[in-house]
């Protein structure tokens, strides 16, 4: 199956303070004073972006991918390009003379992590003259301010190859609204989000809910057919084709990384769905992946083949998912 992944790709700094006890922690929130001197030890920098972690996500299950993403002419651009390159992921890049790549400062701290993250302004534009093959899927995900362009083009094209969109929201599309977002909500075979996007987009439609049904029901006549749904702690839940409403427990681990559990839980529902598998199937291709990744630092490093999602359902078939 191939697949065209559209969206912007960054690096990601991690780091940690070396003295957590520095730092005073009350509602889920963190704080230290204005002024302070915090020592931090910088342990990772590796590829990041919702669509770069995808694209490596898919590649890894074995999926032919190509990337359409955009980058500037920074050293850290070129890092990106070859190692994207050099995993067998096909490149179409909107290239900006003037701009540095995109990046997030990732603190893990208090058993979790703050994200800094900064979307280089550039022009994002879509051309399909630079798109050769031909897709069974595009994965279209987040970019930076001045989107609305890109992503119109891109549903002109898509609509035009009759290739289905699964879409995933970023944080530009989320905080900006529009009639665009919902125009490409309309045109989605599916829709990947968490839990609290979900609310947020039927908010801006006036929508307000907290039952999981009703927050399906209400997404479903927005466009898609197929909802994938996360929920950090609680796991995650699917609605397929038919409305059926599947929810999975998440697997259990020690490791407080998260940076990219979302993107490979992501990359593994897709690349099941892609591969003829059921919602049911898809969601513990998503776990095990995001299990995965959790274990190892960076939201690349840690990614599953599909020999290994396999051979962990072989030794773990307790593990599934339940219709609600």
């Amino acid at each position: 199956m191939n697949v065209l992944v559209i969206g912007s790709s960054s690096i990601d700094l991690f780091a940690k303070p070396v003295d957590e006890e520095e730092l005073e922690e009350s509602d889920n929130k963190v704080s230290f004073n204005l002024g302070d001197k915090i020592p931090v030890d910088v342990y990772s920098l590796s590829l990041g972006g919702n669509a770069s972690n995808v694209s490596s996500g898919l590649k890894s299950l074995g999926c032919k991918v190509t990337l359409y993403t955009f980058l500037g002419n920074d050293i850290l651009s070129s890092h990106i390009k070859n190692t994207l390159e050099k995993r067998g992921i096909e490149l179409i890049v909107e290239e900006e003379n003037s701009n540095a790549s995109s990046m997030s400062f990732i603190l893990n701290l208090k058993g979790d992590r703050v994200i800094f993250s900064h979307h280089s302004n550039k022009r994002y534009s879509f051309d399909e003259g630079k798109v050769k093959s031909a897709f069974d899927m595009i994965y279209l995900t987040s970019m930076g301010e001045g989107w609305e362009n890109a992503y119109q083009k891109i549903l002109v094209f898509a609509k035009s190859k009759n290739v289905p969109i699964a879409f995933s929201p970023g944080s530009h599309q989320l905080n900006e609204i529009t009639e665009a977002f919902f125009e490409t909500l309309k045109n989605s075979k599916i829709l990947m989000c968490n839990m609290s996007e979900a609310k947020k987009i039927l908010e801006a439609k006036g929508i307000s809910s907290e039952d999981p049904k009703k927050i399906f029901t209400h997404l479903k006549s927005l466009g898609p057919e197929i909802l994938s749904i996360t929920e950090g702690d609680r796991g995650a839940f699917a609605v397929d084709d038919k409305n059926n409403i599947f929810h999975i427990e998440p697997l259990v681990i020690n490791s407080h990384e998260k940076t990219g559990a979302g993107d490979a839980y992501a990359s593994g529902f897709l690349g099941a769905f892609i591969k003829g598998k059921s919602a049911e199937e898809a969601m513990i291709w998503g776990s095990v992946n995001s299990y995965s990744v959790m274990q190892k630092v960076g939201a690349q490093n840690g990614l599953a083949t599909e020999d290994e999602i396999n051979e962990y359902i072989k030794n773990h078939q307790d593990f599934k998912a339940q219709k609600i």
